[in-house]
């Protein structure tokens, strides 16, 4: 059954009194769901399964998540439904919580319209989602129903001010950040976000550099998102690059030529993460 509510967007990155229908999707069920967890330390092993499965080298095998391990999906996300992240201990606990809530959904957004044949699923875009694939669909999390925009833009930007969150969510699309194939835990949070980011720069998608034109070449993330490399430490975009670069070389230039390099932005590719 499809449920559609309207909402007003605020003025908040929505886009001033702009009116959406959103479709509430319903909250998966089965009966061989487990009905007891301990919320307080909400366990993500079930999403490290899939993850583990089904991700490699940061793109996702959605054919083979789609039949073993999608119950282990649902299950993972019918938790998320009951669990608050208010009832979660620990700020990191709870960050990696929706840092996993915002993958997991939209894994699940993927593959419930996910094309039956290879060649459709090649073809197949999240910017050609009908209706608006981060606001046109909501999700139970905790008891209310979010978007996977207010995940992002209402909860995760605002509350946890560290644009490595930037490598941390991923778009399902060949030109965001890899999705890593572990879900993140409060232990793992601090390495898994500084991997995200050094993975990202260390593929041409992410980061190039022309040394003849004291040129950098990076990925349109660092230009939408301008503002937030600004923020958590960060004294801008190359501030962060420089940071993270793990190649000494490249490291070194930026860090010598900051005042002087010139910026440019790579072709963003929204073609599906398909493994």
């Amino acid at each position: 059954m499809r449920v559609w509510v309207w909402i007003i967007a605020v003025c908040a990155g929505f886009g001033c009194g702009e009116a959406y229908a959103v479709e509430k999707v319903k909250t998966p069920w089965s009966f061989w769901f487990s009905g007891r967890w301990e919320k307080a330390r909400f366990d993500h092993r079930l999403l490290d399964e899939v993850l583990r499965a089904h991700v490699k080298g940061g793109a996702v095998d959605y054919r083979g998540l789609a039949g073993s391990s999608r119950q282990k999906l649902d299950e993972y996300l019918f938790r998320v439904s009951r669990t608050k992240a208010s009832e979660i201990q620990g700020n990191k606990a709870r960050f990696a919580y929706w840092i996993n809530v915002y993958n997991a959904l939209t894994l699940r957004a993927v593959l419930d319209r996910l094309p039956s044949s290879l060649a459709q699923q090649r073809a197949f875009s999240v910017l050609n989602v009908k209706g608006g694939f981060w606001k046109g669909y909501s999700y139970e999390v905790g008891g209310r129903y979010v978007t996977l925009d207010q995940i992002e833009h209402q909860i995760l930007r605002p509350k946890y001010i560290d644009p490595r969150l930037h490598f941390a969510i991923v778009c399902a699309s060949k030109g965001c950040p890899d999705l890593q194939a572990r879900a993140f835990t409060a232990e793992r949070l601090e390495g898994m976000l500084d991997n995200g980011v050094r993975r990202y720069l260390a593929h041409t998608r992410g980061f190039q550099i022309d040394r003849e034109s004291k040129t950098v070449k990076i990925s349109k993330l660092f230009e939408w998102f301008k503002g937030d490399f600004e923020k958590g430490g960060y004294k801008g975009v190359l501030d962060f690059i420089g940071r993270h670069l793990q190649k000494g070389h490249d490291k070194a230039f930026v860090e010598a030529h900051g005042g002087e390099i010139k910026i440019a932005y790579l072709p963003y590719s929204w073609a599906l993460n398909l493994r």
